[in-house]
């Protein structure tokens, strides 16, 4: 039997009494990355909030291999998980290593200093990211696409066995999407990172993914592998949009072409 890093087990969540999840369960073994779809408002955000312990569930749990994550402590859940923003607002001018340096912190006791572990730790993350480059530049004098990679870095320096990235190419030019999905793939492979990723792209989900979970209203309306969970009958039953699904051996994965909307005829 595959032992399952991740294990999330149940969950249901309500704001003010109206239900957001209900029912979500799924799990995810070292190295796998699993895109989270779902139209807006259907519970991708609240979800990886629930799985990191920004929020807690009404019911359910989630397990980080054989330890329940609403048993631990902050430092705890960093140093097993890390989390990338969907949006990071840096307005201080911190510098790009300042700011993967950060990611040290959970590890590190209230006014110490940084050791030689820390900053070697800092630089094999700004090595296996890209960013060593940047390590002096501002992030406010960074692209998009720089200062994603700089945040990923960040996370990467908490050396966590599990990453959550809300929306990662959010805002990116397709270039730049591109370049931080490779990175985020390259990572999992790697560093045998377990990666859950929310996403609004559906075909860079279907490339990079080796698993999905399809939410609508809340609940889990199918999860498995990618051919399987984006299928033209989910697509538009989630979606309303009509669409094609193919392989395309030319990129060795699946691809959705968009038709139209449900009520275009």
């Amino acid at each position: 039997m595959v032992n399952m890093r991740l294990s999330v087990q149940g969950i249901e969540f309500a704001y003010n009494s109206v239900p957001v999840l209900k029912d979500v369960a799924f799990e995810a073994k070292e190295g796998e990355i699993i895109g989270v779809l779902g139209p807006n408002g259907s519970g991708k955000t609240t979800l990886l909030r629930c799985m990191n312990r920004a929020l807690s569930p009404s019911k359910g749990t989630v397990m980080v291999e054989d330890k329940e994550i609403g048993s631990m402590s902050r430092r705890e859940i960093a140093s097993e998980m890390a989390v990338v923003p969907q949006n990071c607002v840096i307005t201080f001018p911190f510098t790009a290593l300042e700011v993967v340096m950060m990611g040290r912190n959970p590890s590190m006791d209230r006014f110490q200093r940084e050791a030689k572990e820390d900053i070697a730790i800092v630089k094999r993350s700004m090595d296996a990211t890209s960013v060593s480059g940047l390590a002096g530049r501002s992030m406010n004098q960074l692209s998009g696409g720089e200062r994603q990679r700089v945040i990923i870095a960040r996370a990467l320096a908490q050396q966590p066995k599990i990453m959550l990235l809300d929306e990662p190419t959010l805002h990116l030019d397709v270039n730049h999407q591109m370049e931080i999905m490779e990175l985020v793939k390259e990572l999992a492979d790697r560093e045998k990172l377990t990666v859950i990723m929310v996403s609004h792209d559906l075909n860079l989900a279907a490339r990079f993914c080796d698993k999905l979970i399809l939410l609508s209203e809340g609940r889990v309306l199918s999860a498995g592998k990618v051919p399987e969970v984006l299928t033209q009958d989910n697509v538009e039953k989630v979606f309303k949009i009509r669409s094609l699904v193919q392989y395309d051996e030319r990129i060795n994965a699946y691809s959705l072409t968009i038709l139209g909307t449900v009520s275009a005829n």
